[in-house]
């Protein structure tokens, strides 16, 4: 009878755990860091310096870009990509056209076409500390990106975003050049800051560009 009931016993703690295995959640991969949608738009208010060595001369420029999913299509490999549109104006004119970029999404990874050139943008899990090439898939030479803060909250021009994961791309500073590429994205949203810095010093005048992104505004035409 005790060796029943020890057999009965073993059962149902084996029965117990089999079951809270099989309910535990599933791993939060980080799709939602950059929704697709046909007619999804992100419109951002874009600061840039210029530093023209030869001239010695500083130039800053302020304009707002658009970036819209314009429609979607099967791409070469057959799988499905979208159209990227991005629009320029200045602070009250008519949008202008500029580009057009290329999207694909798939379980691993986030891939975009820009100017000719393939890069991996993220990797599916977001999880802080993961790397990859991001220049894996053109002839550049390989830079390493990296998830820094992820799943953390910070505000853009006075907005606040809980849920974000921030992408280190490339990051050297030193006496010569400040070489910096960060972009932020939030959950649900999808890019909503980058910064951009490539600037060297060239004979005591700097040689060079900062660009930054803020998101001003998101959502469907």
């Amino acid at each position: 009878m005790k060796k029943l009931s020890f057999i009965l016993i073993s059962i149902i703690i084996t029965t117990f755990y089999a079951c809270e295995k099989d309910t535990e959640s599933p791993v939060n991969m980080g799709y939602n860091y950059f929704p697709i949608e046909t007619a999804n738009y992100s419109i951002y208010q874009v600061d840039s310096i210029v530093w023209d060595d030869y001239n010695q001369t500083i130039d800053t420029f302020h304009f707002v870009v658009k970036l819209l999913i314009d429609s979607s299509f099967t791409d070469n490999s057959g799988r499905l990509a979208y159209r990227w549109k991005k629009y320029l104006r200045n602070d009250s004119s008519q949008w202008v056209f500029n580009t057009n970029y290329t999207i694909t999404k798939s379980s691993q990874r986030l891939e975009t076409i820009e100017e000719n050139m393939r890069y991996i943008k993220l990797i599916f899990p977001v999880v802080a500390g993961s790397n990859w090439d991001s220049e894996a898939l053109n002839i550049d030479d390989a830079t390493n990106a990296i998830y820094g803060d992820v799943d953390y909250s910070t505000s853009i021009l006075g907005v606040n975003y809980d849920s974000c994961a921030q992408v280190i791309y490339e990051e050297e500073v030193n006496l010569i050049q400040e070489i910096v590429h960060h972009e932020i994205y939030a959950r649900d949203v999808g890019m909503i800051y980058r910064k951009d810095i490539h600037k060297q010093d060239k004979l005591n005048f700097l040689q060079g560009y900062n660009v930054e992104y803020k998101l001003i505004e998101y959502g469907q035409e």
